[in-house]
């Protein structure tokens, strides 16, 4: 099976998918349903669903597998697999009201369990930060989207980048990606959803605390524009 991340509706309406999903089925055919809806269809064997939930997230999964592995061949290589096991067990799968949430949780689990078979992969159990999350602001991201902005970008990303790899990792999903204290909580393994409450707060705290002056007159400036 062939994955390219720029041609989504090739990869899975070319011969060597082993399945075709007829033209007529668009992203439209989905408008006005609940992403438990859509689920619920790639989970009774809906293939027009199946291929709109891989089309709509494999940029967001390609970005998001990125800040674990580096290597995009072996990025690709995560997002297909999981893909193809998703397809493959989509009957014993589970509700979900959060597509998004369910490949995260999916992904992140498949990535951190393959990668740490590598040689060169930091495995150790008296380790909490035992893999490596680069805090990636892109392009996309809320209210980085214009030339004023860039500023904001550049000192978020340096302020970000002095966390934890767990610190930057809940930052992340809080607020780059919109998921609440028990997403994330579930995301990273906690037992409370307190633990991420906590986490977040003290990322946040530290992050106030190593800003340099220049640059806080500099954010307000920069957001006097916006």
């Amino acid at each position: 099976m062939d994955f390219n991340e720029s041609s989504p509706k090739k990869r899975y309406n070319s011969n060597a998918t082993g399945y075709f999903v007829d033209e007529k089925f668009t992203k439209d055919a989905f408008l006005g349903l609940s992403e438990s809806e859509i689920w619920t269809k790639f989970r009774e064997g809906n293939e027009a669903a199946f291929v709109h939930i891989y089309e709509k997230y494999f940029s967001t999964l390609f970005s998001y597998a990125h800040r674990f592995c580096q290597q995009r061949e072996s990025v690709k290589d995560h997002i297909q697999d999981m893909f193809v096991d998703l397809r493959k067990n989509k009957k014993r799968l589970g509700d979900t009201t959060s597509i998004k949430f369910y490949l995260f949780s999916s992904l992140r689990h498949r990535i951190l369990r393959n990668e740490s078979r590598k040689p060169l992969f930091v495995s150790t159990s008296d380790n909490l930060d035992n893999y490596d999350f680069e805090a990636i602001i892109s392009p996309e991201q809320k209210f980085i989207n214009n030339q004023m902005n860039k500023k904001i970008k550049e000192i978020l990303t340096k302020n970000i980048s002095r966390l934890s790899t767990r610190q930057k990792e809940a930052i992340m999903y809080y607020y780059y990606e919109g998921f609440s204290y028990d997403q994330v909580s579930r995301l990273m393994g906690f037992s409370k959803v307190k633990y991420a409450r906590t986490l977040i707060y003290r990322s946040i705290k530290q992050m106030k605390e190593n800003i340099k002056v220049s640059e806080i007159i500099c954010l307000y400036m920069v957001l006097l524009f916006i």
